[in-house]
């Protein structure tokens, strides 16, 4: 709850994959209560009461999985509803001409991201949801030691990423505009 505040109002991107990862979590810790509580609620350097509210956060989010019949696979509406606004923030940035970074880190990683929405295996997506489902399965790879994807194209999603969070996150803040 906490990490989820910070790096919703600092960094949407990082935001969405942390939301991701307590997806997986909690299928891994078999929507367990219990389980999560050892594996994270009680981990946190906060007090009892705020270890209690984590936790109650967590448990909700538990239900919202459950009750959006999320427990295999697949993403909370929320989030979902997150990536929907990104990505359309995202083809506003690319129509805008004075954005000439923002084009140059998507056009980096445009081919890769085409090739990707032609796998059968992936499905179709838009193009935020592919760039962050690519980080997101090398922070998995890393974390369980396995083999390592494109570390140059993780790099350039990156950047990409980075670019699209710094100005999300600018235009909330009413510090860029559009015509």
């Amino acid at each position: 709850m906490l990490i989820a505040q910070e790096k919703k109002k600092s960094n949407i991107s990082e935001y969405i994959l942390y939301m991701w990862h307590l997806e997986d979590t909690f299928r891994a810790l078999q929507f367990s209560e219990e389980k999560v509580w050892e594996t994270l609620s009680s981990k946190f350097q906060a007090t009892d009461v705020q270890k209690t509210e984590i936790h109650n956060w967590y448990k909700a989010l538990m239900e919202m999985l459950k009750k959006e019949n999320k427990l295999q696979h697949g993403h909370l509406v929320y989030i979902e509803n997150i990536l929907h606004e990104l990505n359309q923030f995202h083809f506003t940035l690319m129509q805008e001409p004075t954005q000439v970074q923002y084009h140059q880190a998507f056009t980096n990683i445009k081919p890769y991201l085409i090739n990707l929405h032609t796998n059968p295996e992936i499905g179709i997506h838009h193009p935020v949801y592919l760039a962050l489902d690519y980080l997101y399965s090398t922070l998995l790879l890393r974390i369980k030691e396995q083999k390592q994807l494109n570390q140059e194209l993780v790099a350039k999603i990156s950047s990409f990423l980075k670019e699209l969070t710094l100005r999300y996150h600018q235009y909330e803040r009413g510090e860029l505009t559009f015509e």
